[in-house]
């Protein structure tokens, strides 16, 4: 970052890293309970079922993104700049609204499909209620999150993930007997919280009105995103959707539990990130200093590469052990998957920093070209691979996609405010990986691997990375004060 803009970027820095230690805070409960749920269930309930269960999430989650993912985005873009009337007019019109669709034609397609559906059609109530809860919290959350409220927000987390989890164990083995309680603990537990967030934000019945400029400025900047969402959503399940037609459900239930364990593990370090970064470019921004906006989502992307790398080098290191101590043995052998989907996700993620330069510019629809390609493009490779290779084929086709979408947010970016890669970051975080990477190899070329070597293997090769790191001058000292500093105030 320049020297020039030293207060500003201190204040930019400052509020990334405070937010940043707030949603990692936070995410470790949804990551504890997610892990916790997911060990209970898969131990409690055979692949085919938990299949059933991923597959009808992996729906609710399209639809729901599809409908209420991009209010999300827009309420980040443009909260720092408009009037809260207009915006939370438009948005309490618009919940209201999709809620009250998505309810009905859940319902309908219930009572004239549901005999069709054979043993999914429990699912179908349960996943319309979930993709109508969870959508409205997330909505509701990231008005908190635009405002830069992350304690307020991360608060909101924990308590709705704790009580996921806990109305998801009760209706599943208390009242309904069968792993659709999962579903349905969740969709309580989001309505829950949603409700205690609209009555904190002050929304009312009076609340519920259009601000028409506005309405089409969101619009043009929310549509696109609509198409984009849907297409992240496709590639982070579209695979198990391909998996259960081509290979069946108990390859699916292998496949997509062994991807949560990669999804969740690394959450606790990509989704924090991903959190604190869009607010605070979005607050940044003033229209005209994008010299200013490159620098910081350079560096953002710097401090991403230096935790995310090792994440995923330990997740797969470990990825075998972590799966035999989560899931049930019939599931062990889907832990192959893990380090695949492991780097795809660091590369996705990375993605994610490059892209709020064409976020801010309101060029949506370069970001829905762009997953629209990566979507055509994983669906052509995954058909071959998955045939050939099974469900590790899906592993490896999301992995190429991912690599794909960031090449293309590198190149667009170019037209826009340019995305410009740490490279000398990158340098130094491969150096330093390799101190990282070296207990593991002793342990394995010795024939080990057992969960007291692998946990040594880990903490030496962490202190080597941290040395390596520091060594490297990759922290500035200046940027090691302020952090302390956040610290001790904490």
């Amino acid at each position: 970052m320049s020297e020039s803009d030293t207060e500003r970027v201190t204040d930019v820095f400052e509020q990334f890293a405070h937010d940043l230690g707030f949603y990692t805070v936070a995410r470790f409960a949804p990551a504890v309970t997610s892990v916790v749920a997911l060990v209970v269930f898969t131990h409690a309930f055979p692949p085919e079922a938990y299949g059933r269960y991923a597959l009808t999430l992996s729906i609710a989650g399209v639809l729901g993104t599809a409908c209420y993912g991009w209010i999300n985005q827009a309420i980040i873009r443009f909260e720092p700049h408009v009037e809260p009337a207009a915006l939370y007019g438009n948005v309490a019109w618009l919940v209201t609204l999709i809620g009250t669709v998505f309810v009905v034609l859940g319902c309908v397609g219930f009572v004239f499909f549901g005999s069709s559906l054979g043993a999914f059609a429990p699912f179908v109530l349960a996943g319309t209620a979930f993709a109508v809860t969870d959508g409205m919290y997330h909505t509701f959350k990231a008005l908190l999150q635009a405002r830069l409220e992350s304690r307020s927000a991360a608060v909101y987390d924990v308590v709705q993930s704790v009580g996921g989890l806990v109305l998801a164990i009760v209706v599943a083995f208390v009242l309904l007997d069968g792993i659709i309680g999962w579903l349905w603990g969740a969709a309580i537990a989001s309505g829950v919280a949603a409700g205690a967030l609209a009555i904190q934000l002050g929304f009312n019945i009076d609340s519920m009105h259009v601000d028409a400029p506005f309405a089409r400025r969101m619009a043009r900047y929310g549509f696109p995103l609509i198409g984009w969402l849907v297409g992240l959503s496709l590639l982070n399940f579209g695979d198990q959707v391909l998996i259960e037609l081509l290979q069946g459900s108990e390859a699916t239930g292998i496949y997509a539990s062994n991807y949560s364990v990669a999804h969740y593990g690394l959450g606790l370090v990509f989704e924090p990130f991903v959190g604190a970064v869009g607010p605070v470019v979005m607050n940044l921004w003033d229209g005209d200093n994008g010299e200013e906006l490159a620098e910081a989502v350079s560096d953002m992307t710097r401090y991403l590469l230096l935790i995310g790398v090792p994440a995923v080098i330990g997740l797969s290191a470990l990825s075998r052990v972590v799966s035999g101590l989560l899931l049930d043995q019939s599931y062990v052998e889907g832990a192959v998957v893990i380090p695949i989907v492991a780097a795809g996700l660091l590369v996705w993620n990375v993605a994610l920093m490059g892209q709020q330069a064409i976020e801010v510019k309101e060029k949506t629809t370069v970001l829905f070209g762009g997953i629209a390609l990566v979507v055509v493009v994983n669906i052509a490779i995954n058909i071959p691979l998955i045939l050939v290779f099974g469900y590790t084929g899906a592993a490896v086709a999301t992995l190429l996609s991912f690599v794909l979408y960031a090449v293309f947010i590198f190149v667009a970016s170019r037209q826009f405010i340019p995305w410009r890669l740490p490279r000398q970051s990158i340098r130094n975080v491969g150096i330093a990986s390799i101190g990282l990477l070296g207990p593991y190899a002793a342990v394995f070329s010795l024939g080990g691997g057992s969960i007291g070597e692998l946990i040594v293997a880990s903490v030496a090769g962490t202190i080597a990375y941290l040395v390596t790191v520091y060594f490297l001058d990759e922290l500035s000292s200046d940027e090691l004060l302020k952090l302390k500093r956040l610290l001790t105030s904490s």
